[in-house]
């Protein structure tokens, strides 16, 4: 009789405690449906948002781009504004994909590619070198190539990690290279990507930018360089206060052309799959690129983090001068960029 009232009570809890469980499976489901829908609400809320009347009528405008991507759809709008667009790109097959040829049809040589492959540091080298033989000025920078985490850590030629090589160190070489132009206009802007993914991050190393001391992780490599990109932008800003040139970061949304992972692990596919629900489209994230390249409203804002053409509040870590600058003297040691390029030590 105790042996089966024993059996009976046992029964009892593996039913309340299964019950339990489904309950907060069920819990957990809903807040993630209700999340998601959150997440498309707010990723998607900016349709009937557009950047203040911008005219770009002759500006000579650099863009960044995988080629398929927003900074393609920033280069039609732009074009449509009246800027002559360099499109840097290592893949032409994918600008002509990107349809702007078509754009040129309307735009006669409005639009022209050149090859920039932002992982590599010879390539940005060459690139800088081939640019200021052709031109004699650049108005707008803009830089927006990046590729999302991989699934192990990846070196490119140079010893550096792909995916901070790629979204980060490359533009940290460009900008520094291209930087003597734009002081020159005098009124030179320059728009850095930087994906909100970088609030994830409580901390960084800078003796670990390469991941060489700690664990690998591809989400925690994009959301670093868009962090480094913030302390770019940031340091920049810094250093050109006074020589009419302006810097600014900006979150473009989630959109499906810049994942934050890529691989086809199981994560990065859950990942594919959910943003595919949530995200905006190119052509609305680009709004943010239009606004801070030609909008009257910033011609005198520097050193802000932007969505939605809107100045947002930067994290505590973010807007962390003293630990910006160490990224940067890192950055200068890992790119191996020689004084004469360098805007810290011309403001110094």
């Amino acid at each position: 009789m105790f042996e089966s009232g024993w059996r009976e009570l046992l029964w009892s809890w593996v039913t309340m405690s299964a019950w339990i469980l489904v309950a907060i499976l069920i819990f957990l489901f809903c807040l993630a449906v209700f999340y998601l829908l959150y997440l498309r609400r707010v990723n998607r809320g900016t349709a009937e948002f557009w950047p203040a009347t911008v005219n770009l009528e002759g500006k000579i405008v650099v863009i960044t781009t995988n080629g398929s991507d927003i900074g393609v759809e920033a280069a039609r709008q732009m074009a449509d504004r009246g800027a002559r667009i360099i499109l840097a790109c290592s893949d032409q097959g994918k600008v002509h994909e990107a349809k702007v040829d078509a754009l040129n049809s309307t735009h006669e040589l409005q639009v022209v590619w050149r090859h920039l492959d932002t992982s590599s540091l010879a390539s940005v080298n060459a690139f800088v070198d081939d640019f200021v033989r052709r031109e004699a000025r650049v108005d707008i920078l803009v830089m927006t190539a990046c590729t999302g985490g991989a699934d192990t850590r990846e070196l490119t030629a140079d010893g550096l990690e792909v995916t901070m090589a790629t979204n980060h160190f490359g533009h940290f070489l460009l900008v520094n290279r291209l930087i003597g132009l734009l002081r020159k206009n005098k009124c030179g802007r320059v728009i850095v990507l930087a994906a909100s993914a970088h609030y994830m991050l409580s901390t960084i190393t800078p003796k670990n930018l390469n991941f060489e001391r700690a664990k690998y992780g591809g989400l925690r490599a994009f959301a670093q360089s868009m962090l480094c990109n913030i302390f770019m932008s940031n340091c920049l800003a810094d250093a050109t206060a006074h020589a009419g040139v302006t810097v600014n970061s900006f979150c473009p949304g989630m959109v499906s052309s810049a994942p934050y992972l890529r691989g086809n692990n199981f994560l990065a596919r859950l990942y594919s799959v959910l943003l595919r629900f949530v995200t905006r489209s190119d052509e609305e994230a680009a709004k943010t690129i239009v606004y801070l390249a030609g909008s009257d409203e910033v011609a005198n804002v520097t050193g802000a983090f932007f969505a939605d053409c809107a100045e947002r509040k930067m994290t505590g870590l973010a807007s962390d001068m003293g630990l910006a600058r160490k990224i940067w003297e890192k950055g200068e040691a890992m790119v191996r960029l020689v004084p004469v390029d360098d805007p810290l030590m011309a403001a110094a």
